[in-house]
């Protein structure tokens, strides 16, 4: 049974871990908050994507086409709405969040009819981030860059996994024609071995082609590839780079670099 004294040292404790916790003044927050709608077609249950150097994480628009993300340290971020069939504008938006502040980015959604380029989000990766691709194995933003500041980098020039790559899905304009994309393949090995290749499947009719054949190209340049499109169709483009990682000191590594993706 405990004691008096007992009881009376329990007391005190619980009492100083009070004070502790909410007796003095609150610590200002270390947070803060990106929020916005999407206007116009489309806007309930979107997927909004938002990218930092911490990675990425996603929320969908509530009825309303409103979207919120809550709690996020003090930097800068990249938002961008996941819509297929539509163009947002802007296509993505750069953010900066303060400690104790809310930041908006709102979007304008329209049917898949914009003009050149506006089918691809983030096609020359120019914010400095991957924002608008999915990624599998190695991938970064380069500053060796066809045009502007960045480009992509799929895969390492060391040993690194066999399949490295960069997709996007969108929807072809209707006033465009033509895929284009511009590539630089770094490879030290044999096109049996090592290469670049790219793939467009046009999900609507089920077809798959393959837009750059494997190549391996040592020291290699700045090469463009283009290819027809159909408006209307929904397309994924698939950017690789395959190294089979022979040897262990992967003497011979290939990597390659792709940027300005657009839709005209």
């Amino acid at each position: 049974m405990a004691t008096n004294t007992t009881r009376a040292a329990l007391l005190a404790s619980i009492v100083a871990i009070g004070m502790g916790c909410g007796g003095g003044a609150s610590d200002p927050p270390a947070t803060g908050s990106i929020a916005g709608s999407l206007l116009g077609a489309a806007v309930s249950g979107v997927e909004i994507d938002l990218a930092s150097h911490a990675g990425v994480q996603a929320t969908v628009t509530n009825s309303a086409g409103h979207y919120a993300f809550a709690d996020l340290p003090a930097g800068s971020y990249v938002v961008w709405p996941s819509l297929s069939g539509f163009i947002a504008t802007p296509s993505l938006a750069t953010v900066d969040v303060v400690a104790g502040g809310g930041a908006t980015a709102n979007f304008v959604i329209a049917t898949g009819s914009g003009g050149s380029g506006a089918a691809i989000v983030n096609g020359g990766f120019e914010n400095g981030t991957l924002a608008g691709w999915t990624s599998t194995g190695f991938t970064s933003v380069s500053t060796t860059a066809h045009s502007g500041g960045f480009s992509v980098q799929v895969g390492l020039p060391v040993k690194t996994l066999p399949v490295n790559s960069v997709s996007q899905s969108f929807i072809a304009p209707t006033v465009s024609s033509t895929l284009s994309f511009w590539y630089w393949n770094i490879c030290t090995d044999s096109v049996t071995y090592d290469w670049a290749t790219a793939n467009l499947t046009d999900n609507t009719a089920s077809i798959t082609t393959v837009v750059l054949p494997k190549i391996c190209t040592f020291p290699g340049s700045w090469t463009q590839v283009t290819s027809g499109v159909i408006p209307g169709h929904h397309y994924t483009l698939t950017l690789i780079d395959f190294d089979d990682n022979c040897c262990t000191s992967g003497q011979d590594p290939t990597y390659t670099l792709y940027d300005d993706v657009t839709v005209f």
